[in-house]
């Protein structure tokens, strides 16, 4: 039987009521093709940590542009810039890690944008 969390996604901001995450990478997610990569992207997951309660989460975009071009980010964050953003409709559910053999979070979002920090 499977989690009734599995096929119910849960808004995120009813787990992390905060809005605002520290972007700590991005990364590109490519379409597989027997068991080989192709170069067709995805999508971009996006690495951060919540701003008040430090979680860290992984969250997915599908389809779209990079917020800002990964390597424009990447050279930005070697100069120590800092990137708060926030992610609009995202959703969180379960699911089973074969590889980790474990019960890991998913969570997906419509958008992602940056926000100033005053």
């Amino acid at each position: 039987m499977s989690s009734i969390l599995e096929k119910n996604p849960t808004p995120l901001e009813l787990i992390i009521p905060e809005p605002v995450y520290f972007l700590r990478n991005i990364i590109a997610r490519y379409n597989w093709v027997d068991g080989k990569p192709t170069s067709d992207i995805l999508g971009y997951l996006y690495e951060a940590s919540n701003t008040d309660s430090y979680t860290d989460v992984s969250v997915f975009i599908a389809g779209k542009a990079p917020v800002i071009p990964v390597d424009e980010f990447q050279a930005r964050r070697l100069l120590k810039e800092k990137f708060y953003v926030e992610f609009e409709q995202a959703f969180i559910s379960i699911w089973f890690n074969y590889k980790t053999k474990q019960i890991d979070d998913k969570v997906v979002a419509t958008s992602i944008r940056i926000v100033e920090i005053v």
